[in-house]
């Protein structure tokens, strides 16, 4: 697989889980769109240059890859302004570089997600990780369980969770598998359970089941210059292309008074 294709499999990965996880995946002329009933999770993945403002009207969100290009004049970029970037990396899954698995960092503490007991506990972790605060925990748990128990059903999309020595639930992270590559998302760990060690271990975890299962790498997303960046940094990820997301401005009312 060359260069290009490689980065259009990474890309497709990410589509799937945001399909999977968010909503529905739709085909537009120029674009794939992620319809979801949560307003944030409407995406246009663009695939041409030719797509205009008017036919985006649904989507709150744009992910722009880098073989894409968008002219500053575009009618695309008048309701649109840059929010973030994403760099997508990857890895050989034999060769990450997380410490084996030792008798205290046993992959027993590993498990799957596979009911909705298990779910419960994997998607408080995953919500209360990416939460900051009460509130936004309260306004997310309900929904991200409904979503997570809907995707557990479907194939080559696992949930997987570390409990510590104790038993409770403290990281988690889902693996999604297309075309001989693993994409992982949704890693997190409970902040005060942060900096023991859970999130690489299980990340070694998941390496060796994409190794048992012959596949070759592993792909994740992280925001540009963020923590997570230089953490799989330091696991051996390497950077494989950066897609700009654009985020619909707000909308102005007009007065007529």
């Amino acid at each position: 697989m060359n260069a290009e294709s490689f980065r259009r499999t990474l890309l497709d990965n990410h589509v799937t889980f945001l399909a999977r996880q968010r909503g529905a995946l739709r085909i537009r002329p120029g674009y794939r769109f992620i319809d979801s009933d949560r307003r944030d999770f409407r995406i246009a993945i663009l695939e041409s240059d030719g797509v205009n403002e008017t036919e985006l009207g649904e989507a709150e969100i744009i992910f722009l890859p880098p073989w894409l290009r968008v002219e500053p004049g575009s009618r695309v970029l008048t309701s649109f302004g840059m929010s973030y970037q994403l760099r997508h990396m990857s890895a050989d899954a034999n060769t990450i570089a997380v410490p084996e698995l030792t008798e205290r960092n046993s992959s027993e503490l590993v498990e799957r997600a596979d009911n909705p007991s298990r779910m419960s506990d994997f998607t408080h972790v995953q919500v209360a990780a990416f939460s900051s605060s009460a509130g936004e925990y309260a306004q997310w748990f309900d929904w991200t369980f409904s979503v997570n128990l809907r995707a557990m059903r479907l194939p080559w999309h696992k949930f997987w969770l570390r409990r510590d020595q104790d038993g409770a639930a403290v990281s988690c992270a889902i693996s999604v598998e297309t075309h001989d590559l693993m994409g992982l998302y949704g890693v997190g760990t409970l902040a005060e359970k942060r900096r023991s060690g859970h999130s690489t271990q299980l990340m070694r975890f998941v390496a060796d089941e994409a190794a048992k299962s012959q596949i070759p790498a592993i792909a994740l997303q992280v925001v540009v210059s963020s923590y997570a960046e230089k953490f799989y940094e330091n696991l051996g990820f390497e950077s494989s292309f950066v897609v700009d997301c654009l985020r619909r401005k707000k909308r102005t009312v007009e007065s007529n008074g």
